[in-house]
């Protein structure tokens, strides 16, 4: 009897010892998991920062073409008018002067 009641201790010892072990092991893994959890997390925001720098730049790249594009669209557009007002200057002053001159002719200019 005392051999089995010995038996049994030391079974329930060894179930003990292998209770804690797997215990730690678990521990262990449970550690590793949430170090890994960190890197993995750690790593997808840096990336993520990353691309959203990268996507910042190419929006203030193609802000500042289309700015340019527009700035020259209407640059074009003011040197056209500013073209067409000088050329209409001199029939302008010319009108000007023959009223001034010749006011008794009814307002039109003397060709």
């Amino acid at each position: 009897m005392k051999e089995v009641l010995e038996k049994i201790l030391n079974a329930e010892a060894e179930a003990q010892k292998a209770i804690l072990l797997a215990q730690r092991k678990a521990s262990e893994i449970v550690k590793k998991a949430k170090s890994e959890s960190v890197e993995i997390k750690t790593d997808i925001v840096s990336k993520a920062e990353d691309q959203g720098r990268q996507r910042r730049k190419e929006a203030q790249k193609k802000f500042s073409s289309l700015r340019e594009e527009s700035i020259a669209e209407i640059t074009s557009e003011i040197k056209s008018l500013a073209g067409e007002w000088e050329k209409s200057i001199p029939g302008f002053a010319e009108e000007i002067f023959h009223k001034v001159i010749n006011p008794e002719a009814g307002n039109e200019p003397v060709k």
